[in-house]
């Protein structure tokens, strides 16, 4: 972990790796608005990413106010990844580890990998599906 000359972590580019000595600089205001909730909450209740986004978006905008606009969501309305998804041949809801990659690509049409390695179900996702 890098960190600058006052001891604190160095915030670190998304893509690029190198670090912003600029963006430490920034001071964010100790409550921010959630764009999720739309209240008012503490600078602990928010990612390092979402501080990082919102650091970026006041050395963009020098105009920008923190403290009114909802820009960054908590981590509590932040969302997370979907637990289960729902087989669309058996019409059972399965946890992810049951569907491959692929399928959950696009979970509208996901079919579990168990229902593809049966050959009968196989022959009719095959024809229910045109392959």
């Amino acid at each position: 972990m890098a960190y600058d000359r006052s001891g604190k972590k160095a915030i670190k580019a998304a893509y690029s790796g190198k670090t912003e000595p600029e963006l430490n600089r920034i001071q964010l205001p100790q409550t921010i608005p959630c764009n999720g909730c739309h209240k008012r909450k503490n600078l602990a209740a928010f990612s390092d990413k979402q501080k990082y986004e919102l650091k970026r978006q006041i050395k963009d905008n020098p105009r920008f106010d923190a403290t009114r606009a909802e820009f960054i969501c908590c981590s509590s309305c932040t969302p997370s990844q979907r637990v289960e998804f729902q087989c669309t041949d058996c019409d059972e809801w399965k946890s992810r580890d049951k569907f491959s990659k692929a399928q959950l690509k696009d979970p509208d049409k996901a079919v579990s990998v168990v229902f593809l390695l049966l050959p009968s179900c196989f022959t009719r996702y095959g024809q229910l599906h045109g392959i």
